[in-house]
């Protein structure tokens, strides 16, 4: 009776660490298959871009992110890839189809936009019905990316890609003044040299994917959700909005400021450090001050690189179309940024756009403005609410991609005229 009463304990204990060690076991399983889970398809804070030596930086391959919208803008949320050659989207096909590669910032990468709905994206599906067969359209754009950037990064694709063209995108609200922040190129009477820019400090740091390398996925959403509770408690709604109208109304003062800083550190202290990345701003000196020592300089800056860009294409054989994108806040007419031109009364509405058609063309480049086919269709409806989102939305880029389209064919770019 002895053996046997002692025999049950040591049974169930057995039994008691089998369970354990089986809820252990599950609940790693569950975890690692729930952390996988999300890192495949709802990544937080995702390293998207890597450090390049002639870039400043550029897209990581194989890398992946969230984009989450904010509530004014739907709170939608897109899951952004880049490829194994270090471009948004799909992978390259590997021969046969007509291949047009599309360069610029943020407006291009789009990681607001779904695949299909970006500007890239979309340009590919007219290419193809218009043409009646598949045309590849590569998206080359990196958030953040000046005129400069594209340009180099052109110069190192082509050879690669052999595309039959590329579209070369400006935006009308910050790419004056990218080149001058990020110091690669400057000006010497009147030509184009390397201006030997490097990033160091917080600028370089912004790239180290140290501190998002090793947390878990898991972790992250209980910090954000943590980090959301005591912002609702610390704010009203009331609070937020009147912290957002704040922003809002000194954006072109607190844009001026940074345009002044800029241009007397790169340019008359021909500082090559990059210590610190502005927010790319808008381009109040050029929209304002249209005959100052900065705003003329940027001019020619845009122009040179332009001039560079097609003879970059010229050299490739490829045909090229620069595509100059309006600000929200000169083409919108209810935008929630306005100027108030009695203020600065030598602003003009088509500024910036007609200033980088016109260095387009005389750098010899076919160019497309945008100002006029947005306004005549009722522009607010085709940017995203700012702050932080005031790029163009998925009808803004169709319509971009209708017009493109059409110029691409009208101009044989596939071989034959409609």
């Amino acid at each position: 009776m002895r053996v046997v009463s002692e025999a049950a304990p040591r049974a169930r204990a057995r039994a008691a660490l089998q369970n354990l060690t089986l809820a252990i076991v599950s609940a790693a399983l569950v975890l690692g298959v729930g952390e996988w889970l999300l890192r495949r398809y709802l990544p937080l804070d995702g390293f998207l871009y890597r450090l390049h030596p002639r870039y400043h930086y550029t897209l990581a391959r194989g890398a992946r992110t969230l984009f989450v919208h904010s509530a004014l803008n739907g709170g939608g949320r897109v899951l952004v890839t880049v490829n194994s050659a270090g471009f948004r989207g799909d992978e390259l096909r590997r021969e046969g189809d007509p291949r047009i590669v599309i360069y610029g910032d943020s407006c291009i990468e789009a990681d607001y936009s779904s695949l299909a709905e970006t500007f890239t994206a979309r340009l590919g599906d007219r290419l193809s019905a218009a043409a009646g067969r598949p045309v590849e359209t590569v998206n080359a754009g990196v958030n953040g990316y000046g005129p400069d950037q594209a340009l180099r990064r052109l110069q190192d694709d082509l050879g690669g890609l052999r595309p039959i063209g590329f579209v070369f995108t400006v935006f009308a609200d910050n790419d004056f003044g990218d080149p001058v922040r990020n110091r690669l190129y400057r000006l010497e009477e009147g030509r184009l040299v390397d201006a030997g820019g490097v990033l160091a400090g917080p600028a370089r740091r912004l790239f180290d994917p140290a501190p998002r390398e090793g947390v878990s996925e898991l972790w992250k959403r209980l910090r954000l959700l943590g980090q959301s509770e005591r912002r609702e408690r610390s704010q009203s709604l009331d609070d937020a909005e009147e912290r957002r109208e704040a922003t809002l109304a000194r954006h072109l003062e607190r844009s001026l400021e940074m345009c002044r800083r800029e241009y007397e550190e790169a340019v008359v202290e021909r500082n090559p450090v990059v210590s610190r990345f502005y927010k790319d701003h808008y381009d109040a000196d050029v929209a304002f001050f249209p005959a100052s020592t900065a705003a003329a300089y940027k001019r020619r800056l845009l122009e040179a690189i332009l001039r560079e860009v097609r003879a970059t294409a010229d050299a490739a054989g490829v045909r090229v179309l620069v595509l100059v994108v309006p600000s929200p806040i000169d083409v919108c007419d209810d935008y929630e940024i306005q100027v108030d031109v009695r203020q600065y009364p030598e602003y003009e509405r088509g500024r910036l756009t007609g200033e980088a058609v016109a260095a387009a063309r005389r750098a010899g480049l076919d160019a497309l403005d945008l100002f006029d086919p947005f306004r005549r269709v009722g522009a607010r409806d085709l940017y995203y609410r700012p702050p932080g989102e005031d790029h163009w939305n998925a009808a803004g880029q169709d319509l971009a991609a209708r017009l493109v389209s059409e110029r691409v064919m009208a101009e044989g770019w596939l071989g034959s005229r409609p």
